[in-house]
């Protein structure tokens, strides 16, 4: 909390500081043996700076509680086999709002830095399907008007023809005129494998005169960015 500027005199820059921090600060770890081993969730998270959905989750949600800000962690219905089953809910500005840490430092992993592409979402935007139970007593989170504060592009569905989307040839002319990456949003993509998505993402780009890598960030944005 010490850490925490002066300038953060908002919930919204309250929960934005700590979702940046956290991105930025601590490893995401799949290894099965850490997740078997009864982890310290939140002392892993915040001295060993290396930590699983859950930590990153409860974490958010301790630092947002202590500086006032409301929050909580939701899981996934058992069986889902996508990789965030652990997201968060905050209040802002009258609102209610979802982040996906997890997505977040999957790309941060890469070197792209936090794109901040999992914060402050609706439910549509996310898309993520929670417990019957948390479903009960959660709030809405219905507010749009953060949805597409880092996306280039949201294409309807996942048809070959979308490539011609004028939001689609201008994340492909952005890639092409020096841009770090470009991140296109299609809700569709959760119902298919990200192989499948990889592929029609290509066909999307494939006039693109840069070549590109392509990584998922949650269930339904992919982050194209150039090769080195």
């Amino acid at each position: 909390m010490a850490e925490l500027p002066s300038s953060c005199d908002t919930d919204m820059k309250k929960a934005a500081y700590f979702y940046d921090w956290l991105v930025c600060n601590v490893q995401y770890t799949a290894d099965e043996n850490y997740d078997s081993g009864n982890p310290y969730y939140l002392y892993d998270t915040l001295v060993g700076r290396v930590s699983n959905a859950v930590g990153f989750s409860n974490t958010y949600t301790l630092l947002l509680n202590l500086c006032g800000v409301e929050g909580f962690s939701v899981y996934r219905p058992e069986g889902r086999e996508r990789r965030s089953d652990t997201w968060n809910f905050f209040r802002a500005d009258g609102f209610y709002y979802q982040a996906d840490l997890l997505a977040d430092a999957s790309i941060y992993s890469l070197g792209l830095g936090n794109l901040n592409l999992g914060f402050c979402l609706s439910k549509e935007a996310l898309g993520y399907e929670y417990d019957a139970m948390i479903q009960q007593a959660a709030p809405a989170s219905d507010a749009t008007n953060h949805d597409r504060d880092h996306i280039d592009a949201v294409a309807p569905g996942i048809e070959t023809a979308h490539k011609d989307l004028p939001e689609i040839l201008s994340a492909r002319e952005a890639l092409e005129n020096g841009a770090p990456y470009v991140a296109v949003r299609c809700n569709a993509f959760e119902n298919y494998s990200w192989s499948d998505n990889f592929r029609v993402i290509s066909r999307w780009f494939a006039d693109c005169s840069v070549d590109f890598n392509m990584a998922n960030c949650g269930d339904r944005i992919c982050v194209i960015y150039p090769k080195k």
